[in-house]
């Protein structure tokens, strides 16, 4: 009959509109996740990128400790031969005042 087929038109009717909404619905949990994914990748990526930074940071500081350490050994061993070089010849100005 004609009512039962208004009836069915209206049934079918409300449940696209329901199935429309729910899929609107999903779509925006969707990009909602996307967004959210999308943040948490870059917030990671940030944390990485700093922490090599950090990482280099330190390593540009342990070189540059490592080198002035070298360069005190340096001045340190330089002074220690200046040192004998004077002594030695302190013995040899001793030994030629003897000779005298």
């Amino acid at each position: 009959s004609i009512q039962e087929s208004e009836m069915l038109t209206d049934a079918l009717t409300t449940r696209n509109e329901q199935v429309k909404e729910k899929k609107a619905m999903a779509q925006k949990e969707v990009e909602h996740e996307k967004k959210w994914h999308s943040f948490v990748i870059k917030s990671v990526q940030d944390a990485n990128q700093k922490a090599a930074h950090e990482e280099e940071q330190r390593k540009r500081n342990r070189d540059l400790i490592a080198a002035d350490l070298r360069r005190q050994i340096h001045e340190q061993n330089e002074q220690r031969r200046l040192q004998n070089l004077q002594k030695r010849e302190e013995e040899l100005m001793m030994i030629e005042d003897a000779a005298l």
